[in-house]
């Protein structure tokens, strides 16, 4: 894949665990809005891409281990709200396909993991498509991470090379013709190139997602204080953070 545009070299994946999970969220919902353009671009005109809210699957009521560095505020935000790309018709406005980025808080408790797994699963088993992204690393609570907790719910085998251990995949089905599920699978690592990945309008067709594109985008909009910390330049921070009171 041929550099950004504008840059002399890709942009690594970061890893966002080296900062409070507000960083993350926060990079979360610019990276939705940067997709939700960049598909308006490429859809065809009978489709469209809108940012939407994710219902939440009771996650503020779970209380997280030891460790997640979560107050009351950052365990509401991260549990709770998150956004989506999805893709409808501009007939009806049915929807065709989702677009995920996993959040923290599915990566920091087990029974938070399973409701966002079952939620993608039910997406899937209503013959609409998804791409499904994961850049977070591998946590004790899911090892093997969300995408092996989607594919376990149709039978499917699902392994990840240690040295890749992160994954964008492709799920297309059409359960009004067939019980098989299809999915495309992309492992990466942190200090990767994220390539782009198709996103599927029907089980022929796809627009391919400019994923490195809109992450760059999404990452100039951090802010110096956070990135010399992801960067490395200064000190890991887990406990304070910018949702933390004083």
């Amino acid at each position: 894949m041929a550099p950004t545009p504008g840059y002399n070299h890709f942009m690594p994946i970061h890893d966002w665990t080296r900062a409070p999970l507000g960083v993350y969220h926060d990079f979360h919902l610019a990276w939705v809005v940067e997709l939700q353009k960049a598909l308006n671009r490429l859809l065809p005109s009978d489709r469209y891409a809108m940012i939407e809210y994710a219902e939440p699957d009771r996650a503020s009521e779970i209380k997280f281990g030891e460790g997640t560095n979560l107050d009351a505020d950052e365990e509401t935000i991260l549990g709770e709200i998150r956004n989506r790309v999805a893709v409808r018709r501009t007939d009806g406005d049915g929807l065709v396909a989702v677009l995920e980025i996993v959040p923290a808080a599915a990566k920091l408790n087990r029974a938070v993991a399973e409701g966002f797994a079952s939620q993608m699963a039910a997406i899937i088993r209503q013959g609409i498509s998804l791409l499904l992204i994961d850049i977070l690393p591998p946590t004790a609570v899911v090892p093997h991470g969300i995408h092996d907790l989607i594919a376990s719910r149709f039978g499917l085998p699902f392994d990840l090379p240690a040295e890749a251990p992160l994954a964008v995949s492709a799920f297309v089905t059409n359960f009004a013709l067939t019980d098989e599920l299809e999915f495309r699978l992309e492992s990466t690592a942190l200090g990767r190139e994220l390539v782009d990945m198709p996103l599927f309008l029907d089980p022929i067709h796809a627009v391919h997602v400019p994923l490195e594109e809109t992450y760059t985008a999404a990452y100039e909009g951090v802010a110096d204080r956070w990135r010399r910390v992801i960067e490395k330049a200064d000190p890991v921070v887990r406990s304070a953070g910018p949702s933390e009171r004083s």
